[in-house]
């Protein structure tokens, strides 16, 4: 079976679409200088904050205890949630 490819389109459509990406880099290029002045940052600063986030990211091993806490007490209300859900009678009593 032999597949027949309109490489017109193809390159009509590859052509169109570079020169988009070509006028958003420049026009962005152009935003990112002038918010680089305004908040007095440097191209080395940007290099700067991502490596200080990758080595935040790498320093988290697992979540802290509170974090878990915190998911914890969610999933349970979650829980708690479905079977009032599925059960609208279920009322919380104190002990």
């Amino acid at each position: 079976m032999y597949v027949l490819i309109d490489y017109g389109n193809i390159v009509c459509f590859i052509w169109n679409h570079y020169k988009e990406a070509k006028e958003l880099v420049y026009a962005l290029s152009t935003e990112l200088s002038i918010l680089k002045m305004k908040l007095n940052v440097t191209d080395n600063d940007f290099l700067h904050f991502l490596a200080e986030e990758h080595a935040y990211f790498l320093s988290l091993k697992q979540l802290p205890e509170q974090h878990e806490t915190k998911i914890c007490y969610v999933q349970v209300l979650n829980d708690l949630e479905d079977r009032r859900y599925i059960s609208p009678d279920l009322s919380i009593r104190k002990m």
